[in-house]
């Protein structure tokens, strides 16, 4: 971890000359610093002016929640993948995601999962964040009909009221 810190020091500072920020995205596989959500938060706090890519899917891998990743790291978010799961495959040929504790989890259209993307939306304007926002689907058979249906589905979040969005039914 202290080469990482002492690397990714360096390369910020070269980027701070070009005006580039530099961010990090916590990754959903095993042999990766970032997948660990410890490891992330001592990255952030370690080196300065290095801010965060949010992805709402891979919290999960280290069976961080996401309301918990979103209030220790909101500070440094410059910008967000959504992403969302679900727990069994939606479309053959869609690949798996092994989590830490050896769950599995699947892709799907954003809006249609188990992350609570309604939430992390309010969060957002909560914090004001005003950076980009980018649709992922990783390892799905079918990109075309998961980004159509994600896009609709976040069409529809976004002009919700903000008091609808904190209620649960």
């Amino acid at each position: 971890l202290q080469n990482a810190i002492k690397g990714l020091t360096y390369v910020v500072s070269i980027a701070k000359r070009y005006k580039i920020t530099v961010t990090l995205e916590p990754f959903d596989f095993d042999y990766c610093y970032t997948n660990s959500f410890n490891n992330l938060v001592t990255l952030l706090n370690e080196v300065d002016n290095l801010y965060l890519t949010f992805d709402t899917g891979n919290f999960l891998y280290d069976g961080v929640s996401l309301v918990d990743a979103f209030n220790k790291l909101n500070g440094k978010i410059k910008h967000v993948h959504l992403k969302d799961r679900v727990l069994s495959f939606l479309t053959n040929g869609d690949k798996p995601f092994t989590m830490k504790d050896g769950s599995v989890v699947y892709s799907c259209p954003v809006g249609e999962g188990i992350i609570d993307i309604k939430n992390f939306i309010l969060k957002l304007k909560q914090i004001n964040y005003k950076g980009f926002v980018t649709i992922e689907h990783n390892c799905v058979a079918n990109q075309s009909d998961y980004f159509n249906k994600s896009v609709k589905n976040l069409n529809k979040l976004l002009k919700e009221k903000p008091k609808k969005l904190a209620t649960k039914k």
